[in-house]
């Protein structure tokens, strides 16, 4: 064969190629010769995909039952009719989701040729396909949940909790009833749903429905011992119980309610308010609501006092009924708590005991009004003693005898308190004394004083005594000269002062200097605590110088003496001896036949103030 025949017969093959679009021509295969040995022409048609299978007719005969490919014996030189008919698949959905139409085409093939043809089926759809997700919200590794689908009410497998079902059906709405199961399906919310999907032919359709966890609502009291009707969201969920738990719908709110009370404590007194919370939970929530309970009273109470004015161990008591129903006794003093319907109630108090007739009234009788309410009213019988009579000193120290109505009743006492009826009474005393200052001067203007006395009253009468200022002057200028103390002026201590004083001489009188050393300290006679006692001053001699004409010069110094006393009891404090400036000293020469006297200066009145002022004013 030439190079020029092989390029003629390689050019013959493309054309070919290019006129039988979708034909291959193959060298002739062992399966393609005919029974009388004729000659014949071959072709192999696949169908795709390759799950496909369908019957081959050649020219209206069948002559390959089910196939995927066809292997056809054809005359040669003929264009023949190929149909596949009855075309089956193993694909998912064939049948219920799409089918193939039956194909046809035409092929001519020479005797001895084979060729092969490739027939891409085109689905016909016939339904649609809807993928359900089962979307359960919320779930915990231990919760036993799924979902139960019902499509135009036929029950379809369940699908579990996060998968996603395929569906294929009939093309238009079909109704999608799905439910939550499990377990614990009745945790979830809500417990089913119901839609209407459209179905379109060849078309995916999703559905998701949701399942959310219920919140966990906890419900409790906050009084021990009361039990309780609560609702949710309106409707009763529990019946007479203090704790209380129950899964509610999530992402929601919600309202709590506790009513119809029942506590063992109350005994009719009293009941709880209706209490109402609002809250919220989330998907799988959990949450605690406790009513704080508030008491609405159903009765009122009295509080009644048993009020004996001046009571001191008598025999004598309170006597109770209310609306005429007695009640008993309530001691002197003490008070009884009562409980009453709301609305007027009549009180009366009567006193009882040997001793009753002490006090005025004998009874009482008054009306109150009583509100359903925690704080009693309260109100008081009160009933005063006949006449209460004190009589006393305005210096507690001093004890006198006491006599009313011309009647001793009590010696050497500082005071009397007696009951007695209405009337005129006189109270004096005699021998009084004060008996912590022996000796002290007091004064008293009246020894006597009447007073009156009306039913229930009472009255003090205070004898007021006086210090006896002249006595007590007396006494601290003579104390100098008698040592002893003047009891009315205060105590000499010492520490801070300034402390009064007065200065007199040795012997009495008022000293020179009293003056200056008064006012060191001022104040009149019953404040003074310091006094200094001050003698004559004097000159001594401190030395005599002779001379030759036999005559002398003596020197003389002065010097003074004083003491200091407390005013009140005369003691002595404190003593010294001033003493004047030291004389000159004698000369070496003097007039002839002269005695000659020296003297130093005299005792100053600084020096005395000096000495004094660490006891007067430190």
């Amino acid at each position: 064969m030439t190079p020029l025949y092989r390029k003629l017969i390689v050019l013959g093959i493309v054309m070919a190629l290019v006129v039988l679009t979708g034909s291959v021509l193959l060298a002739q295969p062992d399966w393609c010769v005919s029974a009388d040995g004729s000659p014949v022409g071959c072709a192999e048609v696949t169908l795709t995909p390759s799950e496909a299978t369908g019957d081959f007719y050649v020219d209206g005969v069948l002559v390959a039952p089910a196939r995927n490919v066809g292997q056809l014996m054809l005359a040669p030189d003929v264009e023949h009719i190929i149909e596949i008919k009855n075309i089956q698949s193993t694909e998912a959905g064939f049948g219920t989701l799409f089918n193939y139409a039956d194909v046809s085409t035409t092929l001519r093939v020479r005797a001895g040729e084979s060729r092969t043809k490739s027939i891409r089926l085109v689905k016909n759809y016939i339904r649609g396909t809807l993928n359900f997700t089962c979307d359960v919200k919320g779930a915990v590794e231990t919760d036993v949940v799924a979902c139960r689908v019902t499509i135009d009410e036929v029950v379809q497998p369940d699908v579990p909790a996060g998968q996603v079902a395929p569906y294929i059906l009939d093309p238009g709405d079909r109704v999608v009833l799905v439910e939550v199961i499990g377990d614990q399906a009745s945790l979830f919310d809500p417990a089913n749903k119901q839609q209407t999907v459209k179905v379109y032919t060849g078309r995916t359709t999703t559905l998701r429905t949701t399942f959310a966890k219920k919140g966990h609502l906890f419900l409790a009291l906050d009084k021990p011992d009361v039990v309780a009707d609560f609702y949710v969201d309106g409707t009763q969920v529990a019946t007479q119980v203090a704790i209380f738990d129950m899964w509610v719908a999530p992402s929601k709110n919600h309202t709590a309610e506790a009513k119809n009370f029942s506590d063992p404590a109350a005994a009719g007194v009293y009941t709880w308010r209706d209490a109402k919370l609002y809250t919220y939970l989330g998907t799988g929530a959990d949450k605690t609501l406790t009513f704080k309970l508030q008491k609405r009273y159903l009765k009122g109470f009295l509080e009644l006092a048993c009020d004996i004015k001046n009571y001191a161990g008598e025999d004598a008591r309170c006597t109770v009924a209310i609306d005429e129903v007695p009640l008993g006794d309530i001691a002197a003093g003490e008070k009884a708590t009562y409980t009453l319907d709301p609305g007027q109630h009549n009180w009366q108090v009567a006193l009882a005991g040997e001793n009753a007739g002490l006090w005025a009234p004998a009874d009482l009788t008054k009306s109150v009004t009583i509100t359903a309410s925690a704080t009693p009213r309260k109100v008081k019988a009160t009933f005063q003693k006949a006449g209460h009579l004190v009589a006393n000193f305005n210096q507690p120290t001093v004890v006198a005898d006491f006599y009313v109505n011309g009647e001793l009743v009590a010696q050497q006492v500082p005071s009397i308190e007696r009951w007695v009826g209405a009337g005129s009474y006189k109270v004096e005393v005699q021998n009084f004394r004060d008996t912590a200052l022996p000796g002290y001067h007091w004064l008293l203007a009246q020894n006597t004083k009447s007073v009156y006395l009306s039913s229930g009253s009472e009255k003090t009468v205070t004898f007021d005594l006086k210090v006896d200022l002249k006595a007590v002057e007396q006494g601290v200028n003579e104390l100098c000269i008698t040592g002893v103390g003047a009891v009315e002026t205060p105590m000499y201590f010492g520490g801070p002062g300034p402390h009064p004083i007065r200065a007199y001489k040795e012997g009495g009188g008022v000293h020179a200097w009293a003056g200056s050393i008064e006012a060191m300290a001022k104040g009149p006679f019953e404040v003074t605590q310091l006094v200094v006692c001050i003698a004559p001053e004097v000159s001594f001699e401190v030395e005599r110088c002779n001379y030759t004409d036999g005559k002398q010069a003596i020197r003389y110094r002065y010097a003074m003496n004083a003491r200091l006393m407390a005013s009140h009891n005369g003691q002595v404090i404190g003593s010294t001896t001033l003493y004047g400036t030291e004389p000159s000293y004698c000369p070496w020469t003097k007039t002839w036949g002269q005695t000659l006297t020296l003297y130093g200066k005299k005792v100053t009145t600084q020096q005395m103030l000096d000495w004094l002022r660490p006891w007067v004013a430190p």
